[in-house]
């Protein structure tokens, strides 16, 4: 299954990101995260992370990772086990290609 991760909007403290391919979006803090359900299974699948901001170049770093953790569990910090590998390509500046493996 293949999704994208789209900064569509990059502010002074914060992001705004797009996860495709049914699009889902999340505005995060600098040092916030949010996961992601993908497919449908009560599951989260994928937790996206901002570890920087830089408004000046309009651009943010991100950090990206493929979880199998389920919704109803208590958040307690744990991102599950990591059911595969994220493997990404810069589209451009502000968008990511997303292939779990």
């Amino acid at each position: 299954e293949n999704h994208s991760v789209q900064l569509s909007k990059v502010e002074n403290n914060q992001v705004t990101v797009v996860v495709s391919s049914t699009p889902q979006t999340a505005i995060i803090a600098l040092g916030g995260e949010k996961k992601f359900e993908l497919n449908g299974d009560n599951y989260y699948d994928l937790l996206v992370r901002v570890q920087s901001i830089n408004s000046s170049t309009n651009s943010s770093e991100i950090y990206i990772k493929a979880i199998n953790e389920a919704i109803s569990s208590t958040p307690s910090g744990s991102e599950g086990n990591n059911q595969g590998s994220v493997t990404g390509e810069i589209l451009n500046r502000t968008s990511l290609k997303v292939v779990r493996e």
